[in-house]
């Protein structure tokens, strides 16, 4: 799932950029409130122990990359209306249209998700993956989130600190250094990360990311089937190839 490597890549970069011994001053933020939204979205998709709840999720995730991709090719097309940079698609609308065509034929392939008719998408908020994942992770018994701050809450910081919110910068930064000019009443100080924000956050975003690939590893099981999944086709078993071993050939000599 391309949301828990991205997870996973942010909490790489983040550790090697802890392994310096130097903390920048904001930088490190984004990439954990990436972590923490990647991972969460993992969970979005996951959480559910209804396969026709998780369907209905990924569908609202397909419908609104769709939306993200039109959004894209319009802000790269020329005046003219032809795009350029980007391999034409018909049109930038109708890759929602195509999207959603899909949707509707998945759904009509399964009977358990109802009338394709009354299917009605809604608009993808991360501030609800957020909170989703912070619920199921207030679940996992395999965590102790308890007197912590919340998952949703430190995204709420981490969101400011991304977008350089005096809000979020002043309370968390420490100061330090500072240099007071008396004729324009006027001072510079020096910000700085502190090393324990840091390591909370990036706690919590590793226990999202441990989160969902707990419930990764444990959807696919057969203990976790429901009635309605008895139509769906056996799902295919990983068999590990050794090293020496090669696909066998179907050319003749």
């Amino acid at each position: 799932m391309l949301a828990v490597a991205a997870s996973l890549d942010a909490v790489c970069a983040i550790r090697a950029l802890l392994e310096t011994e130097k903390l920048p001053m904001t930088a490190l933020y984004p990439l954990l409130r990436s972590a923490i939204e990647n991972a969460a979205l993992a969970i979005y998709l996951l959480e559910p122990e209804s396969r026709d709840d998780r369907l209905r999720r990924s569908y609202r995730v397909a419908e609104d990359d769709a939306k993200g991709s039109s959004n894209f090719r319009d802000l790269m097309a020329d005046d003219d209306g032809s795009e350029r940079h980007v391999e034409p698609e018909s049109s930038a609308t109708n890759s929602r249209d195509i999207t959603r065509g899909e949707i509707l034929r998945l759904i009509e392939s399964r009977s358990s998700l109802g009338d394709p008719d009354a299917y009605r998408s809604e608009p993808l908020r991360y501030p609800d993956v957020v909170k989703v994942a912070d619920s199921a992770m207030g679940e996992d018994k395999a965590l102790d989130t308890s007197g912590g701050v919340s998952l949703f809450s430190w995204w709420q910081l981490l969101s400011g600190l991304r977008h350089g919110k005096q809000r979020a910068m002043l309370p968390i930064l420490n100061r330090s250094d500072a240099i007071v000019d008396v004729a324009d009443k006027s001072a510079e100080v020096k910000l700085t990360s502190s090393a324990v924000v840091i390591t909370l956050v990036f706690q919590r975003a590793t226990e999202t990311l441990e989160t969902a690939l707990r419930l990764c590893g444990c959807r696919p099981k057969d203990t976790w089937n429901l009635p309605e999944d008895a139509s769906e086709p056996d799902p295919e078993r990983f068999s590990p190839m050794h090293p020496n071993e090669r696909p066998e050939s179907s050319d003749t000599a």
